[in-house]
């Protein structure tokens, strides 16, 4: 249903534009690139959910149409959501006594004992939390992940040194105490618009429908405060993911007019489906709805299929126009 309105307007999802998003959901998700690396039917699901939510976009957003001035103007109003924060790959040395955590720390400054060979110690102490130590994380992490004050230190440190004894808070009766090496570093880079061009000119169009959905609701804050609050929100769901993307926030507070589309779809009143593969399925459902002892029906490939049937799981959003930017929004999603 979603791709023959698509077609109907005269737009297509490419495989150039899957390929842009899976590689930008791959920056801000390391599962995807699990999914990558495994290939098969996980990253062709992957790929139909995506083109799914792009066509979808883009159906949202077929009546708009920005000036090349007010796409360029949007990149730079909003250029934070676009440039590459700087990012380190460290090394975690977990003690749950302080005592411990500074004899480490001396044996480090005095080099009696390697960073890695302190990991393995801690692998095999008695103790629950220096299990968890680590030589070096498999990803990299924005520094906005850490404190300022841990954020700070690993900015300053050279690659291969080592932080003092950190005393953090993880929601245990007891502190943590913990030594970071910064195993490796990138410095933050500004994006460049020719190279961004396409995503940014999507992110325009989805902008205005979201300023449209924080509208409607005298109750929303000023749209700037609204993204702001929806990025904090969403990455307050997937802390170790970094701040979301803007295509991420403007999709989440978009969840309204998508749900108000696909509903629109799934109750047309007559819609005639090209793909061939649908008028089999179709069949088999008036197979099995006809009553006893009738022959099942033939029909083409028309609207007899339960509408159910082609909602999009992702599309379980609460149709109602809640404000989209506090933190009362579902986190499910």
């Amino acid at each position: 249903l979603i791709f023959e309105n698509l077609k109907s307007k005269g737009l297509e999802v490419t495989d150039a534009e899957i390929d842009a998003d899976l590689a930008r959901r791959q920056e801000a998700d390391p599962r995807v690139a699990e999914i990558l690396k495994a290939g098969g039917a996980k990253l062709q699901a992957a790929r139909q959910q995506i083109k799914r939510e792009l066509a979808v976009q883009k159906i949202l957003t077929a009546e708009v149409k920005p000036t090349e001035a007010q796409v360029k103007e949007f990149f730079t109003k909003n250029a934070r959501f676009y440039d590459d924060p700087a990012k380190a790959k460290v090394g975690l040395l977990f003690a749950s006594t302080k005592a411990r955590a500074d004899l480490m720390a001396r044996q480090l400054a005095q080099k009696t004992k390697t960073f890695e060979a302190l990991v393995e110690e801690q692998k095999k102490a008695n103790d629950p939390l220096a299990g968890q130590s680590t030589a070096a994380r498999e990803e990299f992490e924005t520094l906005s992940n850490f404190s300022p004050q841990i954020a700070a230190q690993l900015q300053k440190l050279p690659k291969g040194g080592t932080t003092g004894v950190q005393q953090i808070n993880v929601g245990l009766p007891t502190p943590v105490f913990v030594i970071f090496k910064k195993v490796d570093f990138q410095p933050a880079k500004k994006a460049d618009f020719t190279a961004l061009r396409p995503q940014v000119e999507m992110d325009y169009k989805l902008a205005q429908v979201a300023q449209k959905v924080v509208s409607e609701n005298p109750q929303n804050p000023p749209f700037t405060e609204t993204l702001q609050r929806t990025q904090q929100f969403l990455q307050s769901q997937n802390p170790s993911g970094g701040a979301p993307k803007l295509r991420d926030v403007l999709t989440y507070i978009n969840q309204t007019p998508a749900a108000t589309l696909l509903t629109s779809l799934r109750t047309a009143g007559n819609v005639q489906i090209d793909d061939p593969a649908y008028a089999t399925i179709a069949q088999q459902y008036q197979a099995a709805a006809a009553p006893s002892g009738t022959p099942g029906a033939t029909g083409g490939a028309t609207n007899s299929a339960p509408a159910t049937n082609s909602a999009p799981a992702a599309n379980s959003a609460p149709a109602a126009n809640s404000a989209p930017a506090t933190n009362t929004a579902p986190a499910a999603q």
